[in-house]
């Protein structure tokens, strides 16, 4: 072999999308060349200073980042897991106005705790709106009494009077849901704004939700909370989900603060508005959440489906931002590998399930659509190991291999005995327990994590990448308190900070390991 002496060289970078903060390590260049898209050193040997020579640079996003994991076993069709990360550092110019209206329910059986945590939390919100926010207050029973009609702009006078006029209220008289969110509603229009209602109820009334659903003729999206254990969790879940919201059930009254504030600073700061996610060539189907949900400021925007054919895909990602109307496109590539990232199917098969058991809820039971729907859930819940209302946790590992998924019978109960294994992370769900703030992160982010109850013994909290390799350790020792406060400073053990990435949070607690999901953005 021969070696050459290299004198002169010259790196030449070129993207489709613009460069941000390009530099060279262990050289000083001779001659560079920046531009939007395209980025050329020239150096000579003389200005080399280490034998190693990096180039770093990141691509610009304009307002959104996109990662597309995949797996396809073999004889089936694939699963996908999108994940789209809006930029961390968008500014207020670029969040889309609101207009807020919270509703609180004021009958007389929301006295006491309930009252005070509502009045608290809706004053909470509004002392939090953005400045080219509108805001309103509604009070029902059986009436509906308004502040802010019509909407009011967020201006420091306008929130002291709110804030004066939520203060004020008090319980008294029944409860009248259609009539409340029919006056929020029709005072709601389809333009420049995000509309969003906040409702806090305690009772139970009829809801009509057809009727419901002609009313909102302005895309507003409705953020329930259930107080108490006497709600109509079944009709307030479908109000939320049937308008683009989310439902919370809060069983102790005096969590209503907690709950709500958590919920408005994840929607506080929209940046797109009704999205839609197309694929070419439509090669894939199944995609939950089914109604895609508005992308907002430090919140990713996950997404799940299968797909039929492997090889590159253009993901776009259109709805509208301040500027009016935009689209968002990425290469993404779906493996044909049943090897990598095996974990999106089950991630699939729990939205299938959610979905499925709400589609059971509207038909008859026993009806040949209930058993259809039915078996496909045991199916899935044996398949992936995952507990249903149709299937259970087996000590020792072992499925009854007696049972069937229909035993003949029309009863629709007989499917109550079948059982699958599950695995740990079904027992303790680390989600339901574990808060990550903020979520993405960019620098470093707080994990709240509440043992209360548990058994509190051989509690290890590590952060581990999506190839199982355990990143950081955050807490390992033979017990625990109550709660554990942890910050991670998005770095790995040696103090290096690692790329962007979904990533998980890993709780042990005695041999038995749950996980929730962490994105860095960078």
């Amino acid at each position: 072999a021969t070696t050459i002496p290299l004198t002169t060289w010259t790196i030449d970078a070129l993207a489709e999308r613009p460069i941000e903060i390009p530099s060279l390590v262990g050289v000083t260049p001779a001659e560079s060349t920046i531009e939007e898209r395209h980025v050329q050193y020239q150096m000579s040997s003389q200005f080399l200073q280490q034998a190693v020579v990096g180039f770093r640079y990141r691509l610009k996003y304009d307002g959104l980042t996109m990662s597309v994991l995949s797996t396809k076993p073999v004889g089936e069709d694939g699963y996908a897991l999108m994940m789209a990360v809006p930029e961390s550092d968008a500014s207020i110019e670029e969040v889309l106005p609101k207009r807020f209206t919270f509703v609180i329910d004021h009958s007389g059986s929301m006295s006491g705790e309930k009252m005070a945590q509502a009045r608290q939390a809706a004053e909470y919100c509004v002392r939090r709106l953005n400045p080219d926010d509108v805001l309103s207050v509604i009070q029902f029973s059986s009436s509906t009494w308004i502040w802010g009609d019509p909407h009011k702009p967020a201006t420091p006078t306008n929130i002291e009077s709110a804030a004066a006029y939520i203060r004020s209220i008090n319980p008294d008289g029944g409860t009248d849901i259609m009539l409340a969110l029919k006056v929020a509603l029709q005072r709601h229009a389809n333009d420049r704004y995000v509309n969003v209602i906040i409702f806090l109820t305690d009772g139970q009334a009829p809801i009509d939700h057809a009727t419901l659903a002609s009313y909102n003729t302005s895309a507003t999206r409705i953020f329930v909370f259930g107080i108490g254990s006497g709600v109509n969790e079944t009709d307030l879940r479908k109000i939320a989900e049937d308008h683009k919201g989310s439902y919370h059930f809060v069983t102790d009254p005096a969590m209503t603060v907690a709950n709500v504030s958590e919920l408005f600073d994840r929607i506080n700061d929209p940046l797109i508005k009704n999205p839609a996610v197309r694929f070419s060539p439509d090669v894939v189907y199944d995609v939950y959440p089914t109604v895609v949900p508005d992308v907002y400021k430090g919140e990713e925007l996950l997404l799940v489906g299968r797909y039929t054919t492997p090889g590159d895909v253009t993901v776009s990602v259109s709805g509208s931002n301040r500027e009016g109307a935009v689209q968002h496109q990425f290469a993404a590539h779906l493996t044909d590998d049943p090897n990598i990232h095996t974990f999106v199917g089950k991630i699939w098969a729990k939205y299938r399930i959610a979905m499925l058991l709400d589609m059971m809820k509207k038909e008859a039971t026993g009806s040949s659509n209930w058993k259809e729907w039915r078996d496909e859930i045991i199916r899935l819940g044996r398949e992936f190991s995952i507990v249903t209302p149709f299937t259970s946790f087996v000590d020792g590992g072992q499925t009854d291999p007696g049972d069937d998924a229909d035993d003949g019978t029309d009863d629709g109960t007989d499917d109550n005995s079948n059982t699958t294994t599950v695995e740990h992370d079904e027992i303790i769900v680390a989600r339901e327990r574990c808060t990550i703030t903020p979520n993405p992160v960019a620098t470093t982010t707080h994990i709240s994590i509440d043992l209360t109850d548990m058994d509190r013994s051989n509690v290890r909290v590590e952060i581990v990448d999506l190839a199982g390799r355990t990143i950081a350790v955050l807490y390992d020792d033979a017990t625990a308190p109550e709660r554990l406060e942890l910050d991670w400073n998005v770095m790995d053990q040696t103090g290096v900070s690692v790329p962007a990435g979904a990533y998980l949070v890993c709780v042990t607690i005695g041999g038995v390991r749950s996980t929730a999901t962490i994105s860095v953005v960078r």
